[in-house]
């Protein structure tokens, strides 16, 4: 991947574009297939059924079809992939809204849900609402999510929470441009999973839904800081 470097304004966005790449779909891991099949069965029957309805022109033949594309065009969300061995995490300094700087090394002792994001990037902004919502639901004495921009302008992500009423993400920034490389990012948003000794222990590229029950249950049972059924019924 090309070195990134500090840009700003417009420049930056066309800069970051062209050596980043965004994930529009996820791809369908093993472990979200019984849940896609039955998506891909029905989105095939209902196009079939509408072209048939078409030819014998009968009523609705351009909605049946649709139901069918609409179905297999919803796009299935990521999921976590184990890093095993565990690696390292790099020296990664990131500032705040004031430009105080900080490190992931900082967490260290707690578990860090790092989310890789841009406010240009389609997927990121779609799953922003559930990370912060997952932040509002954990236990933050046991897991931090750190939601660090590509943005190169400082301001864009304040204004970007207030807009979507993000009230429980931290601002950080990737002022340096440094975390795609550092990290061998291939896209975003990228999202890993780094231990309380800052080892990386699993990682999910792309768009997830950081609300769903696979992905509370396996931040439960690898952080703990995931609170009971109950509690995790409350999060909609």
């Amino acid at each position: 991947m090309p070195s990134l470097k500090r840009h700003s304004g417009k420049i930056a966005f066309f800069a970051l574009a062209r050596e980043m790449r965004f994930y529009p779909e996820p791809s369908v891991t093993l472990n979200q297939e019984q849940a896609f099949l039955p998506k891909v069965i029905l989105g095939s029957g209902f196009i079939f059924f509408g072209a048939l309805a078409s030819l014998g022109e009968r009523k609705c033949p351009r909605m049946t079809a649709l139901l069918g594309i609409l179905l297999l065009s919803t796009p299935a969300h990521a999921s976590f992939t184990p890093i095993d061995p565990p690696q390292k995490i790099p020296p990664l300094i990131f500032e705040d809204r004031g430009g105080k700087q900080h490190a992931v090394s900082d967490y260290k002792g707690e578990y860090v849900l790092l989310n890789i994001w841009a406010s240009w990037c389609g997927p990121c902004v779609r799953e922003m609402p559930s990370l912060d919502r997952l932040q509002q639901q954990a236990n933050p004495q046991k897991l931090r999510v750190v939601t660090l921009s590509e943005d190169r302008d400082a301001e864009d992500v304040p204004i970007f929470y207030h807009r979507h009423n993000l009230t429980h993400l931290p601002v950080a920034i990737d002022s340096a441009g440094t975390a795609p490389t550092a990290l061998h990012l291939t896209g975003l948003p990228t999202t890993l999973l780094i231990d309380p000794q800052g080892f990386e222990i699993a990682r999910v590229e792309g768009e997830a839904d950081w609300t769903a029950p696979d992905m509370l249950r396996y931040l439960q049972l690898q952080t703990g800081a995931i609170p009971n059924k109950e509690g995790a019924k409350k999060i909609k």
